[in-house]
């Protein structure tokens, strides 16, 4: 059903949701995404959008460049911590619960598209979509550019990267929860840019394991809840990472990378074999 489909990966430049409903349904009745619209508000940039209990529970703040630190050092960090895994632990005993993984969603201001995506009526356009799709900030990207109060990026902290990780997996688990209710298969996508950054001389701590850990644990959440689960990366990376996971798709950008798959044609080859779908 998804192959052959158009869909889109995520943001526009619009700063209305409407005008950027309009053109999506317009050009990809088929397979809809919810838009990010990132110039209505740094709120719905690529790193905040997702981390809003984070904010909520004050275990992050943003300095004034606008990085988001965690606020480890401060004296009541393990209260914090203690009430962040005990709302996991609620909600992994209830995960069907919407209530429960509402406290990982985004409110309504920081992503306008969502909400005006989930509450439209799809029965007044004339193509009835075959798929919804819906997306979420990845791991690594989001784990490098989110920072412990010394500095160090929270990817490479076991304990910050869980937090990170957890928060980033119950909202695309939320998200798919709320597009499951428009009776149609949905797809969720990763965005992880951020893995161009594996094998680079300035970043030699990132492992690989430790990458295909995090993806791996989010993408089992979301296979679990009936999602189909892509990840997107407009870079060239070491593709097999992904190939070897359990996903349905793969999506890369064909027109500056597609050089930087035919490395890993034995990977790729198995991954079609499995019925993956490149993007």
């Amino acid at each position: 059903m998804i192959k052959g489909q158009l869909t889109g990966i995520g943001s526009l430049p619009h700063q209305d949701a409407d005008a950027a409903l309009d053109l999506i349904f317009k050009y990809m009745p088929t397979g809809p995404h919810w838009p990010q619209l990132p110039k209505m508000s740094a709120q719905e940039g690529f790193i905040q959008q997702y981390l809003q209990p984070l904010f909520s529970l004050q275990m992050l703040y943003l300095d004034e460049n606008k990085v988001p630190h965690f606020r480890d050092n401060e004296k009541d960090w393990t209260e914090k911590l203690t009430k962040f895994y005990q709302l996991y632990l609620d909600i992994e005993s209830a995960q069907d619960d919407r209530q429960y993984l509402s406290l990982f969603a985004f409110p309504q201001e920081t992503a306008h598209g969502f909400y005006k995506f989930v509450n439209k009526d799809f029965s007044s356009y004339p193509v009835k979509p075959f798929f919804v799709k819906g997306q979420v900030s990845g791991p690594v990207t989001v784990g490098l550019q989110v920072v412990a109060s010394d500095g160090v990026p929270a990817f490479y902290r076991d304990d910050l990267r869980d937090i990170l990780l957890k928060t980033l997996a119950f909202n695309a688990l939320w998200q798919v929860k709320l597009l499951q209710e428009k009776k149609l298969p949905v797809l969720l996508f990763i965005d992880d840019p951020g893995l161009v950054a594996y094998g680079q001389s300035t970043t030699v701590a990132l492992s690989r394991a430790l990458i295909t850990k995090a993806l791996a644990e989010m993408v089992a959440v979301l296979k679990n809840a009936g999602a189909l689960v892509g990840v997107h990366c407009c870079a060239g990376i070491d593709w097999s990472i992904l190939f070897e996971l359990d996903l349905d798709i793969v999506s890369f950008d064909a027109f500056n990378y597609f050089d930087s798959l035919l490395v890993y044609t034995s990977s790729l080859s198995d991954f079609l074999d499995r019925g993956g779908v490149l993007g």
